[in-house]
């Protein structure tokens, strides 16, 4: 009988590297925020933008930006979540940010 070789997860290795690519991901969508109010014409609220998640994780998402909805440019919170994996993969959604209005 063949088995499966035992491998070890060094979960804390995991968090970290996991910890590292969210930060990646949230960067990436701070600037194409910016980016993206620049080509429409919002240079003053690009400078708004804020990346609330490295304040702190109280906020129930990552970016704080601006969307022009209707004729009025209202706040729009961003919850960032980025992974390495190739596949269509599940993430949690908390309570919390379920209730953000998107």
């Amino acid at each position: 009988m063949l088995r499966a070789p035992v491998k070890k997860i060094d979960y804390i290795e995991k968090a970290k590297a996991d910890m590292e690519i969210g930060q990646l991901g949230e960067m990436l969508a701070l600037q194409f925020e910016r980016e993206r109010l620049i080509r429409e014409g919002f240079n003053d609220l690009a400078n708004k933008v804020r990346y609330v998640a490295i304040i702190s994780d109280s906020y129930g998402y990552d970016i704080e930006s601006y969307q022009l909805i209707g004729s009025k440019m209202e706040k729009n919170y961003i919850e960032v979540k980025t992974t390495t994996n190739k596949l269509d993969v599940d993430f949690p959604v908390s309570r919390n940010k379920r209730r953000i209005r998107c």
